[in-house]
């Protein structure tokens, strides 16, 4: 059992000299609004005392994280990693502004009813709508103990139509909402984000695999990294994970990721993410956490790979090999 500290002398849930600690838990737990049941349905005496402990506490806003990857860079992965860990509540694929609607039916989802409806709507209306609902799910989550993180879907941001969506991404959009509690000063303005990255030939060919680089025009792996370039522009003050890192030393790379989020860390995880679906499981199967062999290079990916200036560069930035240097005899 965890040594129980009484609170501080200023607390509701002081200890009294004379106070057993059953008495003095069920006294805490009454300052906090919470009747405890009758003595016959009382729980075990650790868990009484670990929720009095808890509740008697000040509670501290809790922040708001942020993850954010290309797809087919194995961020899919690495976030049921993130969710594994104790009390994580994970949103998948995040973009309140995405124009990707696979279906104009959509019952339960708010901003595609409006999306879809009579009147085309505003991104401004779109962006009040989902942080309306999103505060409400932030409250909530404050209240049970949960944190909250936010995968966001670049893919819709970057790699789709003929051109980088000139629309707000969503740190953008969390800034402007979070703007006004900054400039007062307020403590649950926080934003911890994480960017996570894979070789780029690695995630083209997985691209290409999928056939979504016909969303992007033109379809070549020089309009890839550009447009991957641009994606690492808009994000180059966050932290900064590699996808090979991460499947080398799954443990202590993800205790990391819990550092640099502020979450809790459960070395268990490796056993728990198999468990776990997100929407965007686009990559190789399998609940072992490992470097797969590289994909076969084609002759046309190789002289796309020896003709792309941004692909190169794109390569010299992350510090990755250009992989044509390493195959070749």
């Amino acid at each position: 059992m965890t040594e129980l500290t009484p609170p501080a002398p200023h607390e509701p849930a002081n200890i009294a000299a004379d106070e057993r600690p059953m008495d003095w838990a069920r006294r805490a737990l009454e300052a906090a609004g919470v009747k405890p049941a009758a003595p016959s349905d009382l729980p075990a005496l650790s868990q009484l005392l670990e929720q009095a402990v808890t509740l008697s506490q000040p509670t501290t806003a809790d922040p708001i994280r942020t993850v954010h990857h290309l797809a087919c860079t194995g961020g899919t992965l690495i976030s049921r990693c993130i969710a594994a860990m104790p009390n994580i509540r994970l949103l998948s694929e995040t973009d309140p502004l995405s124009t990707i609607s696979k279906h104009p039916f959509a019952p339960s989802d708010l901003v595609g009813l409006v999306r879809h409806g009579s009147r085309s709507p505003e991104q401004g209306e779109l962006a009040d709508l989902f942080f309306a609902g999103f505060e409400k799910l932030r409250e909530q989550s404050q209240a049970t103990g949960h944190h909250l993180v936010l995968r966001e879907h670049n893919h819709s941001l970057f790699h789709t139509d003929n051109s980088i969506a000139r629309r707000p991404g969503l740190l953008d959009l969390l800034s402007e909402h979070l703007s006004p509690l900054v400039n007062n000063g307020a403590p649950n303005a926080r934003i911890l984000s994480l960017v996570t990255v894979r070789h780029p030939i690695e995630s083209y060919q997985s691209v290409v695999l999928n056939k979504w680089h016909r969303q992007f025009k033109p379809s070549a792996l020089e309009e890839y990294a550009r447009r991957y370039h641009a994606f690492l522009d808009r994000h180059n003050a966050l932290p900064m994970l590699r996808y090979e890192s991460f499947v080398a030393a799954p443990t202590t790379t993800m205790k990391s990721v819990c550092d640099i989020l502020e979450l809790p860390f459960n070395p268990d995880f490796q056993n728990l993410f198999q468990d776990i679906r997100l929407s965007g499981d686009s990559g190789r199967s399998g609940n072992v956490i490992a470097a797969r062999p590289a994909r076969a290079l084609t002759p046309a990916q190789r002289q796309e790979m020896a003709e792309s200036p941004a692909y190169n560069a794109l390569c010299e930035r992350l510090d990755y090999p250009t992989r044509i240097e390493v195959e070749q005899p």
